[in-house]
């Protein structure tokens, strides 16, 4: 099994922010267990409505022309839009906005990448890029999220 990287910090911002979705977005966000390989499946009136991945990054949103994202995330997404027929958002908490991206629209590219700061040859892998301006802003939730400075 792969080591997760994920650390209590980690987890209780993303309960943060998806309190925060449960209300602008009207719906139930339930956190599936690992081996679903994404993080939500959001629910309205008890029928699934949504899968969501989400990430959090330690840098603005305009720093980078384009965010990137495992492909082997997206290919789990269209699992899910296929067998629910319900959209997969990736939702990403920056250190100035949070936005999201509907993960079938088609990324700007894939390539190969990933960090190489953890010594870790399984973060090395095809990735897409979304370009900065694929990702929709959601209004008002950073100002909701507390982050350490």
């Amino acid at each position: 099994m792969r080591k997760r990287y994920e650390s209590q910090a980690d987890r209780d911002k993303e309960k943060q922010v998806s309190s925060v979705l449960e209300t602008l977005w009207n719906c139930q966000l339930i956190k599936m267990p690992v081996s679903y390989n994404l993080d939500y499946l959001a629910l309205r009136n008890g029928q699934p409505v949504a899968a969501v991945e989400m990430r959090h990054r330690s840098n603005k949103i305009n720093k980078y022309p384009t965010f990137m994202f495992g492909l082997s995330k997206i290919l789990n997404a269209v699992k899910f839009r296929v067998a629910l027929n319900v959209p997969c958002f990736l939702v990403v908490v920056f250190t100035d906005a949070t936005a999201y991206v509907d993960l079938s629209e088609k990324p700007d590219s894939v390539k190969e990448g990933g960090r190489t700061d953890r010594n870790d040859g399984a973060d090395i892998e095809p990735v897409a890029h979304y370009r900065i301006n694929q990702l929709t802003l959601i209004n008002g939730l950073q100002t909701t999220i507390k982050t350490k400075d």
